[in-house]
């Protein structure tokens, strides 16, 4: 006979889908469906022994579709001409043509005084011949 205990609570999966759209991560989407983590991490853990991960389904569809809600936002405010999202937008998909920064590359050699009498012995050289 199985032990009493408190009822299985079942993990809505559109509630999950909804959460992980708005960028929760697992722990707080288990706060949401008002379940510990630690049960939410073994219902997950018992789903992968199915052919059907449906939690897991549910929190990628909904990353996703939150990714695909905000980039459509961003795009359509740079294209009405936003001007901050006009720069959001092309410092993050082509950052090698727009950045704030122009990065400049010095190289210093550093000689000792030995190497310095050298390479001037030899400038002295050259000028000679």
């Amino acid at each position: 006979m199985a032990k009493p205990g408190p009822k299985r609570k079942e993990i809505d999966l559109k509630q999950v889908e909804s959460a992980a759209a708005r960028g929760l991560g697992k722990v707080d989407i288990a706060r949401a469906l008002g379940i510990g983590h630690n049960t939410f991490f073994m219902r997950m853990a018992e789903e992968r022994e199915e052919p059907t991960q449906e939690i897991q389904e549910a929190i990628n569809r909904g990353r996703s579709r939150g990714l695909m809600q905000v980039t459509n936002s961003l795009f359509q405010l740079a294209t009405e001409g936003n001007l901050g999202a006009c720069c959001f937008y092309l410092k993050n998909r082509d950052p090698d043509n727009w950045k704030d920064r122009v990065e400049t590359v010095t190289k210093h050699i550093m000689e000792t005084p030995a190497e310095q009498r050298a390479r001037m012995l030899i400038e002295n050289i050259k000028q000679v011949n």
